[in-house]
């Protein structure tokens, strides 16, 4: 009970939070990444080349899971892993020309990913009944996309990114796992995490190495790692019917 009070402590209170302070508008810096290289025709190419880890370990997770039909999360899984493809086309399409109107196409599909991540830990901690909930998180996740594009308002998408990796670590800390691999979503937590960091740290990155790779490119290359440990946690399951903890 402690771990299920905690979630919806601080959902609320990150939510209230949130929304307690002032309308927050996308800045059009955002858009300035370190690396604009123009190479082989393609501007910002490797921002728009490195978006090829999401697409194949996403790709990779999603055929996975169709054909193999792993216990646990597996309708859940499904939508992270389609929603990791589309985030690769999303920002592919974004990083070709940077601004707030292909911004939305980036961030729509993190926002139904962030839904299914969610209810497919949910669900492996809480039994396969939870998976009644996929469609109502990614909603949620989607709807706080389009709030921030027509109102220019971050704040509900921006709640959405920070309650997300809080609630992982709720339940990485606090609930039992009911199926095989777990480690796995520790791995894949620290890639999204390392992610976020390479991203906000995308110009100090650039010039420390010396303008070879950037924060945000390394970004996209640490973030196609978490599909990969998703799917090597439900690769370790096989077609095993046992509930067991790892």
């Amino acid at each position: 009970m402690l771990g299920v009070n905690l979630l919806a402590i601080t959902a609320a209170g990150t939510l209230i939070l949130a929304l307690s302070l002032d309308p927050i508008a996308q800045p059009l810096s955002y858009h300035a990444f370190a690396d604009g290289r123009h190479f082989l025709g393609v501007d910002n190419f490797w921002n728009v080349v490195s978006n090829l880890a999401l697409l194949i370990f996403g790709l990779s997770g999603l055929v996975f899971t169709l054909l193999a039909r792993p216990r646990g999360a597996q309708k859940s899984w499904l939508v992270f892993f389609a929603a990791m493809v589309l985030v690769s086309i999303g920002s592919t399409w974004y990083h070709l020309a940077p601004d707030n109107d292909r911004l939305l196409w980036d961030r729509l599909p993190i926002g139904v990913l962030m839904g299914a991540l969610f209810v497919a830990l949910l669900t492996e901690h809480m039994g396969s009944g939870q998976e009644r909930w996929l469609i109502p998180a990614v909603l949620i996740g989607a709807a706080s996309v389009l709030h921030w594009h027509y109102t220019d308002d971050l704040r509900f998408y921006a709640w959405v990114q920070v309650w997300t990796p809080i609630a992982v670590l709720i339940f990485l800390l606090l609930f039992k796992p009911l199926y095989l691999g777990r480690r796995w979503l520790l791995v894949a937590f620290v890639f999204l995490m390392l992610a976020r960091l390479a991203e906000y740290y995308d110009i100090a990155i650039f010039r420390a190495a010396r303008e070879v790779v950037s924060g945000h490119t390394i970004k996209h290359l640490l973030a196609g790692l978490a599909p990969l440990a998703i799917q090597i946690m439900l690769m370790q399951r096989g077609g095993k019917r046992d509930i067991q903890s790892s």
